[in-house]
C-alpha cells in the first residue's frame, strides 16, 4: 500500500511538472489564460515574494497584473504618509536625515502619479496598448524603481538617523520587489517581446524653424504667389510651409529632408505640413511613413517638378520596394508633380508610385512607368486630372479608389505583350476595394499612337480571385481590343471578378463584342452610382479638406463640378493650364437623367427591405450556431473551425476572430523577425522580400489593433464612416498579406524562407478573411453599399491660390522673436511658443533670477499650448535652480556655452545628499535647455556633488555645458536626448537610470584626486525588464586640459552602478586616454554577467576592443543591435523631438 501510494504520489508530482512546463510555454501565446501564480512568477527575479503578492488568485496575466499595480499604488501611498509623518517632527532630525527624506518625499509623490496613470492604463486595457502607450507605462514603471533605488541610496550614503533608516528600509525593500513584479507582468502582458527597432534613415532636424509667415513671405518674395487666404469656409489648414529647391534657395534641397523634419502623428486638425517642390528633376526616393501624416506636396506643374527613378524586378527589387515615391502616410495629398520610373520596359516591374496612404489625394499629376507604374496598393485614394503612362498592368493593386478626369496613355510594350490598363487584386469578397474610372479619356502615347494596329489594348485583367474594375462614363479610343478584357491564366477567376461599364463613349466603348464572361457587366446608373467618390469612398466625409475639386456623383458637366476656371487647376503659375473640362451632356439628357434618379430614390428603401430580408442572419445580435455565421465567408468550413463551438451572435464571433487576428499578426512579425536576424545567410533579394514582409505585417498588427478597439466596444451598426474606416483597414491586411506572398514567390527568394512563410501567410489570409467578413456582417451597415448622395459643390481652388488658415499667434510670436533674434529658425518645423521672459541681472528683463522667472511659469501646461521661452542673458547666475513636475513644457535658452552660466557648489561632503546637491534640477515634462554652461564648482575632494539632475520625461539639452568632478550629470530617470553638449567630470561623471540618448557630445574627463581613476558612465538599471539604458552615439572622448598634461590616470568607459547596468558607445571617437580594458568592476564580479555593455563601430587610439574586458556581459555588436540604441529606436524620438526644434539624426549614421 506504502509503494502504491509513493508510486501515485510521484506520478502525480511528474504530471504536474509537466503540466506546469507546458502551461509555461503556452502562456506567451494565450494571455487570456487562466493560470496559477506559479506560472508566472518563475520567470520574477523574486518567485516566492512573487508568489505571496498574488497569493490567493486565480487569473490571466492581464488580472495579475491589474492586482499588482493597484497593490503597488496602494503601498506608494502608504510609503508616502510615512514620509509626511518623520517630516512633521524635523527638530528631532538631524539635518542629513531631512535632506533625504525630502528626497523621497518627491520621488514618492512621483512615483504615487505614475502609479495611478499607470493603473488607470491597464484597468482600461484589453489585449494591446498602442505601441507609444506602451512604451509610457514602460517608462513610468521603470521610473517608478529607480526613484525608489534613488531614496535608499540617499538614505544609506547620508548621515542619517538610524532610527529613520531601520523605519524605512524594510519597507522600502518590500516595495521595490512589489514595484519589480508589478513591470515584469505589464512587460509581459503589453509589452510585444519581438519588439525590433528598424533603422528609419538618417533624419536631420537643423535648429529652429521660420514660422509659417516667415516661410509664406519667402516664397512670395522670389514671385511664386504661393498661398492668399480666402473665405474661411474655403480655407485649407495649414500647420506649416518649407520650400524644396536644387539650387539651395528654399529651406531644403532634397525632398527626403523636408519630409523628415515635418511632425509626427499630426491630426487633421492639425493642418497640412505643406512642401513646395521648386522646379527641377529630383533623382531620390522618397518614402512617407506612416507617422508623417497629413502632408500635402505640391510642385510646379507637371513636366516641370519631376521626381524620378529606375529601380525594377529584374535588378533585384521586390515590386513592393521598386517604387521611385511610396506613400504610407494617412491624409497625404500631392499637386503639379510628374512621377517616374524610367527603368523601362524591359525590366518588367518598375513601380513610379505606390500608394498605401488612407484617404489620399493626387491632383494634376503625371505618373511615367512601363508595366506596374502606379501601384493603388490599398486604403482609399482619389485622383483627380491626373496623366497615367504604361503597358503592362500599369494601375494596379487592392485600393478603394477613383480616378477621376484623368488620362489613360498605355504606351508601347515590349515584342510579343499586349497592353492591360489594371490589374486590380482583390482577394476576398467582403473587401471594399476596386478600380472605379470616371469621366476618363483613354488615348494612345505617342510611340503607341503609330501601332495601335499591331498592338491590342485592354481595359484590364483579373490579377487576384476577386478583381473588381469599372468604368464610367469614359472616352475610349480605337486603341481598345472589342473583347475589352484579357484572362489572367485560362479561367482563373473570370466567374468571381466584377468588370462593368456604364455609359462610356468612343470608337473603343462598344461593347457588343465584350468578354462573355459571367463576371462582366454592362450595368445601369443604379449600380454606377455604388462607384462614385461619395459612395465608392466616402469621400464627402475627407475630399472637401484638401480642397481637391470632385464631383460626387454620376452627373457629368461643368455646372456640377464646380465653375471651374482654368487658372484653379495650378497653384503656382495658372499660365501652365492647357486642360479643359470636359462637356458630354446637353441640359436635356442631365434632366432627364435627373428624372430617373429622383424615381430610383423614391424605390430605393423598397428595394433595401428587400435585400435586408434575403440576408441569412437577419439580426446580428441572434444567437446562431458557427454553421450560419460561417456561411456568407469566403471558406465556410475552414471558418467553422476556427469560431469556438458554442452558438453565439455575429459580435461575438466577430470580436473573437478579430482577437485571434491581432494575436496570429503578432506570431507572423515574431516569424518574419527571426529569419531577418539570420540574414547573412539569406540572398539580398530575399532580405528585401522579408522587409517588405515586416513592413506589411507592421501595418496590420496597427490595423488589428484599431480594428479590435472598435469592434470590442460596440454591439451595433457603425456609423458609416467609422464602418468604412475599419472595414478598409481589414480589406488593406489581405492586400497587405498578399503583397507579402507575391513578393517571397517572385523574387529569388531563399527556398527555405519561402516555404517557411508560405503556410503561415496562406493560413492567416483565412483568418483575416473570416474577420473581415464577420465585421461586414454584425458592423457595417445593410443600406451602405446601396446609398446615393446627393450632388454637392466642393469648393476649391480660387484664382490658382491655396487658401491658408493660420493663428495670429503664431505670427505675433515669430515676430517678437525676431525682434530678439533669440532662436535661429533655419528648419521648417516650427517651435509653438506661448509665451516669452526674459531674465537679465542688470534688470533690463522681466526678472533678475531665473528662479523667479520660472515661478512666474504657468503650472501644467500640455505640449500643445507650446513652450514658456525663458531667454537668460549672459552672465553668471549664483542660485540653485528647481524646474517641478508641475512646469511643465519650459524651455530655457541662454546666449551661448560659457557665456549665460548657472553655478552652484552643493556636494555630499557638506551635507547634501546626491540627489539634492544639484545646481539645476528638473522634474517638469517636455524640458528644453539651450546655450548655457550649468556647473558645480564643489571639486574633486567633496566626491559626489552635481551640476544637473534630470528626471523630466521628454527632457532635451541643446549645445549646453555640464561641468563637475564626481556624478556632474545625473540622468535620473524617464527619457531624455543630450545634442552637441560638453560634459566634463571625473568619477562616474555620467550615471542614472534614464532611458537617455547622448548625440554628437563631447566628453572631457578631468584629473581625478590622487589615486583615483575616471570613470565616464555608471549606468543604474536595477530590473531586467526596465526599458532604461544610456547610448551614446557619434560623440567625442578626449581628455580636458588639466587631464591631457598628467600621466599615470587610466580612464574607462563606465562601471556597473546597478546590477542590470546598460551602456552602449556607437560610431564615436575615442582618444588614448581610454584604457585598453575599456571598462572597469564595480565590486569584484557584481553584475558581470547581468549587465549589457556594448561598443559599435566605434573609432580612435582608444577604440580597439581586442583587449578589452571578457565578461559575459561585454558585447562588441553589430548594426543590427547597435539600431536598437538609436534616437528613434531607443527613444521612440520621432514622436517628441521635432517639436522641440532640436536637431537629431534618428537613427545609424
Amino acid at each position: 500500500m506504502a509503494m502504491a501510494f509513493n508510486s501515485f504520489y510521484a506520478l502525480t508530482l511528474f504530471v504536474s511538472l509537466l503540466l506546469s512546463f507546458f502551461t509555461s510555454i503556452s502562456i506567451a501565446d494565450n494571455s487570456h489564460a487562466v493560470v496559477p501564480p506559479e506560472t508566472l512568477c518563475h520567470s520574477t527575479l523574486d518567485p516566492s515574494y512573487c508568489k505571496f503578492v498574488l497569493a490567493n488568485q486565480n487569473g490571466s496575466i492581464y488580472e495579475y497584473c491589474q492586482i499588482s499595480v493597484r497593490k503597488s499604488l496602494s503601498q506608494s501611498r502608504k510609503f508616502l504618509n510615512t514620509m509626511y509623518s518623520y517630516l512633521q517632527n524635523p527638530s528631532s532630525l538631524s539635518q542629513p536625515t531631512i535632506l533625504a527624506l525630502e528626497d523621497c518625499q518627491i520621488l514618492s509623490e512621483l512615483n504615487f502619479e505614475y502609479l495611478s496613470t499607470t493603473l488607470d492604463t491597464v484597468d482600461k486595457a484589453k489585449d494591446v496598448l498602442p505601441t507609444s502607450q506602451t512604451d509610457d507605462v514602460h517608462t513610468l514603471l521603470s521610473a517608478v524603481l529607480t526613484n525608489q533605488q534613488t531614496c535608499l541610496d540617499g538614505l544609506q550614503t547620508s548621515a542619517s538617523d538610524p532610527r529613520v533608516k531601520n523605519g524605512l528600509f524594510s519597507q522600502l525593500l518590500d516595495d521595490m520587489k512589489l514595484n519589480s513584479v508589478s513591470l515584469y507582468l505589464f512587460t509581459k502582458a503589453w509589452v510585444p517581446e519581438n519588439r525590433i527597432w528598424q533603422p528609419h534613415g538618417a533624419i536631420q532636424n537643423d535648429g529652429m524653424s521660420n514660422k509659417v509667415r516667415a516661410i509664406y513671405d519667402s516664397a512670395k518674395g522670389q514671385g511664386r504667389k504661393l498661398l492668399q487666404t480666402s473665405d474661411d469656409s474655403e480655407s485649407v489648414l495649414v500647420s506649416d510651409i518649407v520650400v524644396v529647391s536644387k539650387d539651395g534657395t528654399g529651406n531644403f534641397t532634397t525632398i527626403n529632408d523636408a519630409i523628415a523634419a515635418a511632425p509626427n502623428n499630426t491630426a487633421v486638425t492639425d493642418g497640412y505640413f505643406i512642401i513646395v517642390i521648386s522646379e527641377g528633376i529630383y533623382q531620390e526616393y522618397v518614402s512617407i511613413a506612416k507617422n508623417k501624416k497629413f502632408l500635402m506636396l505640391i510642385g510646379n506643374g507637371i513636366n516641370r517638378t519631376i521626381i524620378t527613378g529606375d529601380h525594377n524586378v529584374v535588378d533585384g527589387s521586390t515590386t513592393f520596394n521598386s517604387a521611385t515615391f511610396a506613400v504610407v502616410g494617412q491624409g497625404f495629398v500631392a499637386v503639379n508633380i510628374t512621377f517616374r520610373n524610367t527603368a523601362g520596359p524591359s525590366k518588367h516591374q518598375a513601380v513610379a508610385v505606390r500608394n498605401g496612404a488612407d484617404m489620399s489625394t493626387f491632383y494634376s499629376c503625371s505618373f511615367e512607368g512601363y508595366q506596374d507604374t502606379l501601384y493603388t496598393h490599398s486604403v482609399r485614394q482619389f485622383y483627380r486630372e491626373c496623366d497615367i503612362y504604361g503597358t503592362v498592368d500599369f494601375i494596379f493593386g487592392n485600393a478603394a479608389v477613383v480616378l477621376q478626369n484623368c488620362n489613360m496613355y498605355p504606351r508601347l510594350p515590349l515584342s510579343g505583350q499586349f497592353n492591360a490598363i489594371t490589374a486590380q487584386g482583390r482577394t476576398d469578397p467582403n473587401q471594399n476595394t476596386g478600380i472605379s474610372i470616371q469621366n476618363a479619356t483613354i488615348k494612345a502615347a505617342q510611340d503607341l499612337a503609330p501601332k495601335v494596329g499591331t498592338v491590342e489594348t485592354y481595359l484590364g485583367r483579373p490579377w487576384k480571385e476577386y478583381s473588381r474594375t469599372v468604368y464610367i462614363r469614359s472616352f475610349m479610343d480605337s486603341l481598345i481590343a472589342p473583347a475589352g478584357w484579357h484572362e489572367w491564366n485560362g479561367s482563373f477567376a473570370l466567374s468571381t471578378l466584377y468588370y462593368a461599364e456604364y455609359d462610356n463613349m468612343g470608337p473603343g466603348s462598344n461593347t457588343a463584342n465584350r468578354v462573355n464572361w459571367s463576371g462582366f457587366h454592362v450595368i445601369d446608373a443604379t449600380d454606377a452610382a455604388n462607384f462614385t467618390v461619395s459612395s465608392f469612398l466616402d469621400g464627402d466625409d475627407w475630399v472637401p479638406r484638401t480642397s481637391i475639386p470632385y464631383q460626387t456623383s454620376l452627373i457629368r458637366g461643368p455646372c456640377l463640378v464646380k465653375n471651374l476656371v482654368l487658372s484653379t487647376y495650378k497653384f503656382i503659375e495658372p499660365n501652365l493650364v492647357s486642360k479643359s473640362p470636359k462637356q458630354y451632356l446637353t441640359t436635356t439628357m442631365a434632366s432627364k437623367l435627373s428624372y430617373s434618379l429622383s424615381i430610383f430614390l423614391f424605390l430605393l428603401p423598397f428595394f433595401h427591405s428587400v435585400i435586408v430580408s434575403a440576408d441569412t442572419v437577419s439580426n446580428p445580435s441572434t444567437p446562431v450556431s458557427p454553421g450560419t455565421a460561417c456561411q456568407s465567408t469566403p471558406d465556410p468550413s475552414y471558418c467553422k473551425s476556427v469560431l469556438p463551438p458554442q452558438n453565439g451572435n455575429v459580435y461575438d464571433y466577430g470580436r473573437f476572430s478579430v482577437k485571434k487576428s491581432l494575436s496570429q499578426a503578432r506570431k507572423f512579425l515574431s516569424l518574419v523577425d527571426k529569419y531577418l536576424q539570420r540574414r547573412s545567410s539569406l540572398s539580398a533579394t530575399a532580405i528585401r522580400a522579408l522587409q517588405d514582409c515586416r513592413t506589411l505585417g507592421e501595418l496590420n498588427f496597427d490595423f488589428l489593433s484599431s480594428s479590435f478597439q472598435t469592434v470590442n466596444k460596440t454591439t451595433r451598426f457603425l456609423p458609416s464612416f467609422q464602418a468604412d474606416d475599419i472595414q478598409t483597414l481589414l480589406s488593406a491586411i489581405l492586400t497587405n498579406q498578399q503583397t507579402c506572398l507575391d513578393g517571397l514567390r517572385d523574387t529569388a527568394s531563399a527556398w527555405s524562407v519561402r516555404n517557411g512563410l508560405t503556410l503561415p501567410l496562406s493560413n492567416d489570409t483565412k483568418l483575416y478573411s473570416v474577420s473581415l467578413a464577420l465585421f461586414t456582417k454584425g458592423w457595417v451597415p445593410r443600406s451602405k453599399l446601396n446609398t446615393m448622395h446627393p450632388t454637392k459643390k466642393q469648393q476649391g481652388f480660387r484664382n490658382g491660390r491655396l487658401p491658408l488658415k493660420m493663428s495670429s499667434t503664431t505670427r505675433a510670436i515669430y515676430e517678437s522673436v525676431s525682434r530678439r533674434k533669440l532662436l535661429q529658425v533655419s528648419v521648417s518645423q516650427g517651435v509653438v511658443v506661448r509665451d516669452i521672459v526674459t531674465v537679465s541681472q542688470d534688470g533690463s528683463g522681466n526678472f533678475t533670477t531665473i528662479s523667479d522667472a520660472i515661478a512666474a511659469a504657468p503650472n501644467k501646461s500640455a505640449s500643445t499650448d507650446g513652450y514658456f521661452l525663458i531667454y537668460v542673458t549672459a552672465g553668471v547666475y549664483d542660485e540653485i535652480v528647481t524646474i517641478d513636475k508641475k512646469k511643465t513644457y519650459l524651455m530655457m535658452v541662454g546666449d551661448g556655452i560659457n557665456r549665460t552660466i548657472i553655478t552652484g557648489n552643493r556636494s555630499v561632503v557638506d551635507g547634501w545628499t546626491t540627489f539634492s546637491s544639484a545646481t539645476l534640477a528638473v522634474v517638469g515634462q517636455g524640458f528644453v535647455g539651450v546655450n548655457m554652461t550649468i556647473r558645480n564648482t564643489a571639486g574633486a575632494v567633496k566626491h559626489q556633488a552635481v551640476a544637473v539632475r534630470n528626471g523630466a520625461d521628454l527632457s532635451t539639452f541643446y549645445s549646453c555645458s555640464f561641468e563637475g568632478y564626481q556624478d556632474t550629470l545625473y540622468v535620473h530617470s524617464l527619457r531624455q536626448f543630450y545634442s552637441e553638449c560638453d560634459i566634463y567630470g571625473t568619477v562616474d561623471f555620467i550615471f542614472g537610470n534614464a532611458k537617455v540618448v547622448f548625440q554628437s557630445c563631447n566628453m572631457y574627463p578631468r584629473l581625478p584626486m590622487q589615486g583615483q581613476f575616471n570613470a565616464i558612465t555608471a549606468q543604474g538599471r536595477t530590473d531586467p525588464n526596465q526599458d532604461t539604458g544610456i547610448s551614446i552615439h557619434n560623440c567625442s572622448i578626449r581628455a580636458a586640459d588639466d587631464l591631457a598634461s598628467s600621466s599615470g590616470v587610466s580612464t574607462y568607459l563606465g562601471r556597473p552602478w546597478k546590477e542590470y547596468s546598460r551602456t552602449v558607445y556607437m560610431q564615436t571617437f575615442m582618444d588614448d586616454l581610454i584604457n585598453g580594458a575599456g571598462w572597469r568592476a564595480w565590486d569584484g564580479d557584481f553584475a558581470l554577467s547581468t549587465l549589457y555593455y556594448a561598443e559599435y563601430s566605434n573609432t580612435g587610439p582608444g577604440s580597439n576592443t581586442s583587449n578589452r574586458v571578457t565578461w559575459s556581459g561585454y558585447h562588441v555588436i553589430n548594426a543590427t543591435d547597435a539600431a536598437n540604441f538609436t534616437v528613434s529606436n531607443f527613444l521612440l524620438g520621432d514622436d517628441w523631438l521635432p517639436q522641440t526644434g532640436v536637431s537629431y539624426t534618428d537613427n545609424l549614421i
